[in-house]
């Protein structure tokens, strides 16, 4: 079956992602692999950390990002059977996308882009275009609100084993 590889971090721009998979994935049978990626020194804001970012807390993002992937499936393709798996990993957002789509051998990637310019995509660089630099797949990137002036999160291993859903 084929499948589709989209990276969330719990922004507008992981979530115009996230719609955008859902929808490429109900047109035609693919299997989601939705990918959270983690800072080690730093946990997403709307997900806090007890200890830092360790195996409970990522297992505690993979519950999260369950309840995510079930709230856009629902909103997106109502009635629809979509197969999903969600992983949470530690390290670079942009190589963990890559290894992902490698392992899963995706057909296709899809990233938000925060919309960092100038300064800011020197210093933070730019998952998306790394991404496209070093997929072996087809990339498609999605702008989100956080584009147009909202505020974003920072970006976001393997720690057991990705967690497999239906949607309905």
């Amino acid at each position: 079956m084929p499948s589709i590889v989209v990276g969330y971090d719990f922004s507008h721009t992981g979530h115009a992602a996230l719609r955008r998979a859902v929808e490429l994935a109900s047109d035609e049978a693919h299997t989601l692999h939705v990918l959270c990626v983690l800072d080690h020194h730093e946990p997403l804001p709307s997900i806090p950390a007890e200890d830092g970012v360790d195996y409970r807390y990522v297992d505690r993002v993979m519950r999260a990002l369950d309840v995510a992937v079930r709230d856009e499936l629902r909103d997106t393709a109502p009635g629809l059977d979509i197969l999903f798996h969600v992983h949470a990993r530690i390290g670079k957002p942009a190589a963990e996308l890559v290894e992902l789509a490698r392992e899963v051998r995706a057909d296709l990637v899809v990233v938000g882009s925060h919309g960092l310019t100038g300064l800011e995509r020197l210093l933070a660089g730019s998952v998306s275009a790394a991404v496209m630099r070093d997929a072996i797949c087809s990339v498609e990137v999605v702008k989100g609100e956080a584009t147009r002036g909202h505020a974003s999160l920072p970006s976001w291993r393997s720690y057991g084993s990705p967690t497999t859903h239906r949607s309905s």
